[in-house]
């Protein structure tokens, strides 16, 4: 496996973690504006 092939691998595992980390913050989001919070946490 050449050089460009692994950093592909490693790209696609990258977002697949990051999707699977940012899923749950969104959700959060979502419910937060169902319920009608104010969203304090949306600005980082």
């Amino acid at each position: 496996m050449d050089d460009f092939e692994k950093g592909k691998k490693l790209i696609v595992e990258g977002m697949e973690l990051f999707c699977k980390l940012y899923d749950p913050y969104i959700k959060v989001m979502e419910g937060a504006k169902l319920l009608g919070l104010p969203d304090f946490f949306v600005e980082t």
